[in-house]
Order: structure tokens, then sequence, then C-alpha cells
């Protein structure tokens, strides 16, 4: 954790005070949502030589009984990161077409999971720094319109 140092604090920092800022809650009214979501089959894909981009993967429960707000996602693999949910669209043919966007947040509702899986809510890592390795495993921020954020550990996978 040491080698990522201050860019990945500055970062995390950055976005605590802004988003309480921006949702107007006052910490003490609720309890934190990093306190009342847990975190499942998380990973991170590998991917092949030359690429710079992957996704990340993983199931969010809230255990809370309000729903909870995912605004932002950090890791120090990569310098940008992006919320994204994958879409349907019907072409003008009998053929479907799916088509990634970036999302704001991810509300994840009281008492439920939040299923970030391929071809539906996913994690864009998006401009690589440095090589992958299969069993790696990566720190990451989830960061949470209430100002909490909680910091996770995820592997990386081949599929």
């Amino acid at each position: 954790m040491k080698k990522y140092g201050l860019s990945l604090i500055c970062a995390v920092s950055l976005f605590l005070p802004v988003s309480l800022f921006a949702t107007g809650m006052n910490m003490s009214s609720a309890p934190l949502a990093a306190n009342t979501i847990t975190v499942s089959q998380g990973y991170v894909r590998d991917v092949p030589p030359g690429t710079n981009n992957t996704a990340m993967f993983l199931m969010l429960t809230n255990t809370g009984k309000m729903d909870q707000n995912l605004i932002a996602v950090v890791s120090p693999i990569s310098n940008q990161t992006q919320l994204h949910k994958t879409i349907i669209e019907k072409g003008v043919s009998e053929y479907s077409m799916a088509s990634m966007r970036q999302v704001n947040d991810i509300v994840l509702p009281a008492g439920k999971t939040v299923a970030f899986k391929p071809g539906s809510y996913h994690i864009m890592v998006m401009d690589l720094i440095g090589k992958l390795t299969v069993g790696q495993q990566v720190p990451v921020w989830l960061i949470f319109a209430d100002g909490s954020h909680k910091e996770i550990m995820l592997p990386v996978v081949k599929k």
C-alpha cells in the first residue's frame, strides 16, 4: 500500500468533502454507507498484454434500512475508473445492440444486493498503470454519497 502514497490519498480525500456538500447530508443523522455495505464475489478481470482497460465486478449488499449511493471507485492500478451500466438497445433490424454508459451513481437499495457483472453494472478501469498479474490483490476504495468510503482488496482473475 505504501507505494501508492500521496496521490491515492488525495484522490480519496477529495471525494469525501465534495460528496457531503453535494448531498447536504449530516453524517451523524444516519449510519454511514460504508458500515452497511458488504462486498462479496469481487474480482478484477485480467487482460491480455497491450490492453489498457479492464473491469471490476462484485456484489454489493446493503444491510441497512436506508438506500445508499455508490458515487465513485478509486484504485491505484489505473488513472481513471468509472461506474458503468450496460444498456441493451433494440436495433433497426431484429438484432439488439449492447453499449456501455457511464453513470453518476448507483443506488444500493436497503436490504438488497446489487450485482456488478458482465452485461450489467460494472466498474470500468481505464488507462492501467503497469501490468496486472493473475492472483495479484488490488486495493480499491468504494466512495459513497454520504462521504464514507470502504477499502477492499480484489484479486485479479483470468476470465
